[in-house]
Order: C-alpha cells, then sequence, then structure tokens
C-alpha cells in the first residue's frame, strides 16, 4: 500500500478515520469505495486497488471503526449503522466525492447496505461480496440463525459470535492473535470444523493453534505476518464491537423504518469454498452459476497463485483483474420462463454509468475462468481464451441486467429464509417442474418434493430414477402421493415410501381412497383424514375407524361439505376419542391409540414435506391474526376442545406467563421463533415454570433456559445447584434481582461459593440496598455498577443520576483510579440488566394480536435484560387483552390508536 496514498481525517474530537484514496484519471471512470470485513483492514483489498488505478479507475478504501489505523472505540453504542454511515460520508464530502460504486466485503457487505440507505444519493452501484445485501428493518438473531443452520445442516454456522460478543473471549483472542488469523485463513475443512460449531472456536484460541494455511506462500507470508502485528497492536475490542451491536440490535431504531429496496445497479458475489456462506446450500448450480472464477476459499483477494494441498487444483485469485466475480446468483441464458435476474452480471468498469469502456485489458492464466461462461451467459463478452498464460479477460462490454428504473428487491442475505423470493431467484426451474436440479440440498430438495406434488408428468418423469436411487425417502412418498392422487395405487414396498399427507393438493376419488385401504390396511386411518377433506362419509363409516380426533379437526375445517360436517358427527358422538395420527411426526399408531383424546391445534404445517413453499402464498399461514372471537381464551380456562384457531399466541402468552398447565398442553415439539425468549421471561418470574424447566432434558443451544431457571432458584435463595465448579462461568445468570431480591446471606454465600459471579451480587446488593455486604465486597467501579446505581430515568429530562450512597461510592473510587466515570469499561452482559424499566409497557393499542416471528422480541424497545439475544415483551398484547370490545373495535377500525393523545 506505500504506492497508494493514505489519509487521516478527524471526524470528530475522538475519532479519526485512515483512508486510502486516488482520483480517477478523468471524469469518465467512477471511483470505487472499498468497505472491508472481518478481520480486515483497507490493506487487505491493495492488490485491486493497485490494479484498478492502473485502470484509470479512483479508489477510496478506509480502514473502517475499530481496525487498523482507524479510531478503535470501546463502546459498542459508537459502531452502530448511522454513525459509521456519517463518518464515511464526511470522507466523501471531504474528497468531494458526490457518488462512488460501493463494494462490501463480509461485515462490510452489512456495512453497504445500510450505508446506501442512509445516503441513496452518494451511490453509482454496490457490489456485495461473500456475504449478500442485508434487508434492512429485521432485529438481527444470531441464536435463530444457528438453530436454523442446525436443522439444515446438522451444524450450527455462527457459534463463534459467542466468543466475539464476550468480554472475557475477546480477552483471550488479545492474548492468542496469531491462532485467530490463522483460523480465519484456514482451510474450507479446518474453518468448518473450528469456526461455527458450538465452543470449538474458543477451544481452538484458547489453545492457541496455528492452521497452516494454503492461502498463505512465501510472497503472501510477510503479509499474514503485518497482519498479526495490527491486530496485536489494535486488539480485538474495536473489531468485535461490530457483533456486540448487531447482536444486541442496537441500531434497530435507526433502521426498522428504512426502505428494503436497492435502486442502482447490483453485482453479488459468492464463494463456492466458503463454509460459511456456501453458495452451494442457495442454489442449483446449473441457474446460479453464471459464471465462474475458480474458488480462491474466503478470502478471494490475496495472493497471486497456489495449489490446494488437497487436489492440487491450481487456484488464482482475482486481484489482477477487474473482473473480480466468483459466483454471480441470477438466471443464465439457457433458463427459459424465469422471473427478471435479480442480480446484475457484470464488473467494476463504467457501463455503470453509460460510461466509456477502458481500453486496458487485465491479464489472467486461462484456467481461471469456467469455459462455459461464454455459453451460459451470450450476453456477456470477454476476450478470446487462449492456451497461454497471457489470456485476456476484459471488463465486459455489455452485461445482463435489471433495468435500471426497477427497484432491486430479490437478492437478499437472508439464505435461511423461507421465501418465495429465494424460490424465483434460485430454484424457478425446479418449481415449474422444468427439469430436475443437479443440486440437491435442502431448499431445493423442498422445491423438488413440491412440484412432484403439484405435477403428474414431472411425477412420472426422471424422477422415477431419483426416487428408487435416493436415500431422501421424501422424494419417493411425494411421488406415492402424487400417483394415489391422480388415482393410481403405487407399489410401496416399505413404510417409508408411504406418504402421509395424500389429500393436498388434490383428493383422489372415493374408489381410489377405498382400494388404497384394502391393499395397504395400515395407511387406512391417512384415508380417513383424506375421506374428512373430501366429504366421503359413506367410505369412512366402511372403514370402521376409532374416533380419532385429527380426523375430526379435517372435517371440522370442511364443515362447508355436507360428507365432511357428518364425518364430524358421528366422530363426536362417541362418549370419547383418541389419537393415533400425528401430524408432527408424520405417523400413524393404530396399534397404540392415545385416550382420552381432544381437538388441540396438533397441526405441524409440513405434513406434505415441502415446508410449504411455492412461489406464491396460496394458504393461510401462522401468521396471521387470531380471530377477534378469540382473544378470550387467553383470559378463560381453555376447554377440553380447542377451537379451530391459530394457537401461536397462546402458546407464547403461556410461556411468557410461566403457566406450565396451558404451555404443556399447547406448545409443539419445536419451538416457535419467539418461544424461546418467552419461556425466559416466564422463568424468571414463576418459580414452578423454572424448577420443571430445570428438570428437563434442554438441547445444549438452550442452555439459556437452564441459566434463567438458576437465576430463579438463586432469587427465591436457593443455593442447592450451585457449587464452586457447577455450573460453569459461560452458564451463571447475569441478573439475580429481578423480579425478586434474595436474602442478602444468600448473596453472601453466593459470591464465597463463586467468586466469579462478584459483580452480579454488587449490582443485586444496589438493588436490596445490602451495604454491609457491598462495603465487604468493595467492587471496582464499572459501567454495569454505575448504571445500576445512579439508575437514570432515559426518557425525562433533565437526565441526571439519582444521588445515593452507591452513585457517591462510585464517583469518589473512580476519582481515586483517576479514571472518568463515564468511560469505565464494560465488563459483563449484565449492563442491560441495570435499567430502571425492565419491562416497559405501551399505550399503543394494536388491532390485533399476531404471533409471527418476533412479534414479542420486536416490541420491546431497550436491551435484553435475560441477557440473551431478544428480550420478550407482550406489553401490546396486555394492553389489547385487557381493553374493553369497544376500544378493540375502534383500533380494528383504525388499524391501531395512540391512547390518551391529546
Amino acid at each position: 500500500m506505500d504506492s497508494i496514498r493514505s489519509k487521516i481525517l478527524q471526524i470528530s474530537p475522538t475519532i479519526s478515520y485512515k483512508y486510502y484514496v486516488s482520483k480517477p484519471s478523468t471524469s469518465s471512470f467512477p471511483t470505487v469505495l472499498f468497505l472491508h470485513g472481518f478481520p480486515s483492514s483497507a490493506a487487505d483489498f491493495a492488490p485491486q486497488l493497485t490494479h484498478l488505478i492502473s485502470l484509470g479507475y479512483g479508489i477510496l478504501a478506509p480502514d473502517l471503526l475499530g481496525y487498523g489505523g482507524t479510531s478503535k472505540p470501546h463502546d459498542p453504542q459508537e459502531y452502530v449503522w448511522r454513525t459509521m454511515s456519517a463518518h464515511i460520508a464526511a470522507i466523501l464530502d471531504a474528497e468531494s466525492l458526490d457518488a462512488v460504486v460501493g463494494v462490501g466485503h463480509d461485515l462490510g457487505s452489512w456495512f453497504l447496505s445500510r450505508l446506501y440507505h442512509f445516503y441513496p444519493s452518494r451511490f453509482r452501484g454496490l457490489v456485495f461480496l461473500d456475504v449478500g445485501y442485508a434487508v434492512p428493518g429485521q432485529r438481527f438473531d444470531v441464536e435463530m440463525i444457528n438453530r436454523m443452520t442446525k436443522e439444515m445442516t446438522g451444524e450450527e454456522r455462527f457459534r463463534y459470535w459467542d466468543l466475539f460478543t464476550d468480554e472475557e473471549g475477546v480477552a483471550l483472542m488479545d492474548r492468542n492473535v496469531e491462532s485467530v488469523l490463522s483460523l480465519m485463513h484456514a482451510s474450507p475443512e479446518v474453518m468448518a470444523a473450528n469456526l461455527g460449531p458450538k465452543d470449538k472456536t474458543r477451544e481452538w484460541v484458547a489453545a492457541g493453534r496455528i492452521a497452516q494455511s494454503h492461502f498463505f506462500g512465501d510472497e503472501t507470508s510477510s503479509y499474514f505476518k503485518d497482519k498479526v502485528a495490527v491486530f496485536r497492536e489494535g486488539g480485538w475490542t474495536g473489531p468485535t464491537n461490530w457483533y456486540k451491536a448487531l447482536r444486541k440490535n442496537l441500531s434497530w431504531e435507526d433502521e426498522k423504518n428504512m426502505k428494503k429496496e436497492l435502486e442502482v445497479s447490483v453485482l453479488v458475489v459468492g464463494c463456492g469454498r466458503d463454509e460459511m456462506t456456501n453458495t452451494s446450500k442457495l442454489a442449483d448450480t446449473a441457474t446460479a452459476k453464471i459464471s465462474t472464477v475458480d474458488e480462491v476459499g474466503q478470502y478471494w483477494m490475496i495472493g497471486t497463485g497456489f495449489s490446494d494441498p488437497n487436489n492440487q487444483t491450481p487456484y488464482y485469485a482475482a486481484y489482477n483483474r477487474t473482473y473480480v466475480v466468483v459466483t454471480v446468483f441470477g438466471h443464465g441464458a439457457d433458463v427459459s420462463n424465469v422471473a427478471d435476474s435479480v442480480a446484475e452480471l457484470a464488473c467494476l468498469s463504467p457501463t455503470w454509468n453509460a460510461l466509456s469502456t477502458p481500453t486496458t485489458t487485465s491479464k489472467a492464466p486461462s484456467t481461471s475462468v469456467a469455459s462455459k461462461t461464454t455459453a451460459a451467459v451470450p450476453a456477456v463478452t470477454t476476450s478470446p481464451q487462449s492456451n497461454s498464460s497471457s489470456s485476456a479477460v476484459a471488463a465486459p462490454s455489455s452485461v445482463l441486467r435489471c433495468p435500471r428504473d426497477q427497484a432491486f428487491k430479490g437478492v437478499r442475505h437472508e439464505i435461511w429464509t423461507r421465501t418465495a423470493t429465494i424460490l424465483s431467484t434460485f430454484t424457478a426451474a425446479a418449481v415449474r417442474g422444468h427439469r430436475l436440479p443437479t443440486d440437491l440440498s435442502h431448499w431445493v430438495s423442498a422445491c423438488v418434493i413440491h412440484v412432484i406434488r403439484h405435477n403428474e408428468a414431472f411425477a412420472k418423469s426422471e424422477v422415477q430414477r431419483l426416487c428408487s436411487e435416493s436415500h431422501n425417502k421424501a422424494f419417493s412418498r411425494a411421488r406415492n402421493a402424487r400417483l394415489i392422487m391422480s388415482n393410481t395405487i403405487p407399489n410401496m414396498a416399505s413404510d417409508d415410501d408411504k406418504p402421509y399427507c395424500i389429500w393436498y393438493p388434490d383428493v383422489a376419488s372415493e374408489e381410489t381412497y377405498r382400494r388404497l385401504a384394502k391393499r395397504y390396511p395400515d395407511m387406512r386411518y391417512v384415508v380417513g383424514r383424506a375421506c374428512a377433506v373430501a366429504g366421503y362419509a359413506g367410505l369412512y363409516d366402511e372403514l370402521g375407524l376409532l374416533p380419532e380426533i385429527s380426523i375430526a379437526e379435517e372435517a371440522r375445517d370442511n364443515f362447508s361439505n355436507e360428507g365432511s360436517k357428518a364425518i364430524f358427527d358421528t366422530i363426536m358422538r362417541q362418549p370419547v376419542c383418541c389419537e393415533i395420527l400425528d401430524d408432527y411426526s408424520r405417523s400413524s399408531h393404530p396399534d397404540r391409540p392415545n385416550s382420552p383424546a381432544f381437538m388441540n391445534g396438533k397441526h405441524y404445517f409440513n405434513i406434505a414435506e415441502d415446508y410449504n413453499i411455492d412461489e406464491t402464498s396460496s394458504e393461510k399461514t401462522n401468521n396471521e391474526e387470531l380471530a377477534p372471537e378469540h382473544i378470550a381464551l387467553f383470559y378463560t380456562p381453555l376447554l377440553s376442545h380447542l377451537p379451530t384457531t391459530n394457537k401461536d399466541a397462546l402458546i407464547l402468552m403461556a410461556a411468557y406467563e410461566g403457566n406450565i398447565e396451558r404451555y404443556v398442553r399447547l406448545r409443539r415439539p419445536k419451538m416457535l421463533h419467539d418461544e424461546h425468549a418467552a419461556v425466559l421471561r416466564g422463568i424468571y418470574h414463576n418459580t414452578t415454570f423454572a424448577k420443571w424447566w430445570y428438570l428437563q432434558e434442554i438441547d445444549p443451544s438452550n442452555r439459556s433456559i437452564r441459566t434463567a431457571a438458576l437465576a430463579r432458584f438463586i432469587m427465591v435463595n436457593d443455593l442447592s445447584h450451585v457449587t464452586p465448579s457447577s455450573p460453569s462461568k459461560h452458564q451463571v445468570p447475569a441478573m439475580i434481582w429481578w423480579p425478586l431480591i434474595p436474602e442478602e446471606e444468600t448473596l453472601k454465600e453466593l459470591v464465597r461459593r463463586r467468586p466469579d459471579m462478584k459483580l452480579q451480587v454488587a449490582m443485586a446488593c444496589i438493588a436490596g440496598d445490602y451495604r454491609a455486604l457491598w462495603e465487604d465486597l468493595a467492587p471496582q467501579p464499572c459501567s454495569e455498577l454505575w448504571d445500576q446505581a445512579r439508575q437514570a430515568q432515559t426518557r425525562s429530562w433533565p437526565n441526571s443520576p439519582n444521588r445515593n450512597y452507591y452513585v457517591d461510592y462510585l464517583e469518589q473510587n473512580a476519582k481515586e483510579m483517576r479514571c472518568d466515570i463515564a468511560d469505565l469499561r464494560t465488563n459483563s452482559e449484565c449492563e442491560d440488566a441495570a435499567v430502571r424499566n425492565k419491562e416497559p409497557t405501551t399505550t399503543w393499542l394494536d388491532s390485533g394480536i399476531y404471533a409471527h416471528d418476533f412479534a414479542l422480541m420486536d416490541s420491546n424497545p431497550d436491551e435484553d435484560v435475560y441477557s440473551t439475544t431478544g428480550q420478550a415483551n407482550a406489553a401490546s398484547w396486555e394492553l389489547l387483552i385487557c381493553s374493553s370490545e369497544e376500544m378493540r373495535r375502534r383500533a380494528r377500525e383504525e388499524n391501531g390508536l395512540r391512547l390518551y393523545d391529546d
């Protein structure tokens, strides 16, 4: 970077930025803004910057806040998107740059996603490298992402966040800088094994392990040494504050109403060998890989050439060309009848602003561009290929692109979402049955299952071979269901081939179901369920079934059909019902009926095994409003038979209140999105609920439930579960003084057994005004104790601390230590629990109750007092429950209203 001019800009009295800048050779060339990720700095872009400058482009590459030569504030609040965006805008102003092409890599892509929306006029186009466009207006929930990745792939992929957002973890990283950096630049196999899974990153760093990365050859070894030196000097507090700010959703208020659309040209780039954002998990490669440069690992910008020791395949970094694409998501020209491409295939070329194309072309080895590129995308032109190492790859003179006058709405970094956007973008061909994809990853397989069920011709095509050869019997079950619904009885050799749902999307004839039950007697109850849907009362009577409760619910849901009504009446006339069909496991147990059984809404919305996936939404979902007439279910005893309703809201409220009877009856085998947060709140407020949960077998990923139960036990003065070695220091509760305050004797014994809980005990002393124990502890000043002592009311003015014994003590000790009380270091997650109002209420009366994702977690405007990833707050639901029918009616008519608003 010595050849590129660097500058220092003083943004404020405490914040300065170092950045590298070079003006374009002429006004026809744009300036490219590079935003690096973790653990990086502007220096990581050195090869690209040098090359782009040689072509005439302008470049601007700052060390972002917390990195390199830029300031590194300790407070995560300094790392909110709005503040950092203003910093970059100030740099653009200082360099008199009106509009640039923004390039973001890794966390830099998240930053670019927000920077654009704060300053849209400053961008000509956007490039997202390795991490796609992060749609604003959604709370970040790494725990949810980990649960999703575990469900999809069998592994949690983002557990390294636990280390990055833990103060002790950051201190551990500071002591083992080279170990951290070597893991971040290790082979994909090493990264997959040690970066994503639970506790693996902490174990790696604690052991001081060094990965022998093949991404660093002789000529880049000095680069790695320089990088180690930079992070040894600057430390990890600044870089990891990005993760803390994200995990705490500190930018939520700024972005919750932010636009989601991008209205400039966009290029999305992914790495096929990056285990954290593996492109093979997102799309059928036949349609997604429009153009490919051989994968170079997570950090594509490093090195000139090296060999992968696993297969001796030569790889070449893309730094010596403007064409920096690794994998572009979109549709190739060979795919017909698809929606407009949502990604633009382009490079860092002036085509983004109708500017002239540079005459200089960049050179690269011929092996680095896939041979199918020009065939798959004739709209893109490249220089002729040859067998020599001097083959040219020019900036394309034409691009496959979205029209500039259309808002870009498709490419998102929601790789775990279950939306039609992903379908139309990546798997439309599969959904429409045009062909069988080659990549049968999780969501693509769901698309295949969906189209098999909906398309008889597809079910009789090459899918037959897939069903016979694949270990995934869901394909075979979907095909057999389709054949049955098309009035053909298939040969089903094993139980694994027998479908559970044989009535969606179509019903077979009554005679087909009759023959099916005769040929496969163990399927009589699913045939009875199909009769309830179709209204085949005569066949139902012939089957001689026990009064099965899910059949009754299905018949009730189709009450407008006379035959279905007759089936319902037949079942409900019996003195007792039983449960034989289980939607959750898609199984039938006629030999083990569960009786008595009641209609309990035990529907699981994946009985077709396609996750309700489709290009358009045609079914009711759990996100729909709880019917107004069913709000009374919150405050009246539940009937034996639950009415047809969306019971998700009832589950969440039962968990939130810690109501064991309701919760155990209503809950499903898998938690709802907000359920974990609601359970934590219920445990903190209900001792019996805490004890019940403590005795359950809890998945290790939900260890915070056991931690919350332990907090409740401490608050009622029980220490029988606390020993000097158990629980581990990572599982002790942060808040132990709300909603109950333990006795002073309990706290004294607790800190004797567990000196590592001194901070929690000191905070409890403030809550309980236990001055004798406080003086015995003689705690050092820190931000948690300061916030706990002053209990500032942030919603009133003036915002001044309450004067008391503890405020005076901390001020005096800070003075003796010669430190500013405002700069006290944060030592733990306890700080979130130091707020005065831990469960804010609301005067906004909603129009209804919805149990969508974040329904409870979004309603809490402050931090999470339970030290997890989102606090549940049912204030808006409680207000609606308490309101009169007249007020509820007004709220529905006005789509919500503010009470007492004069």
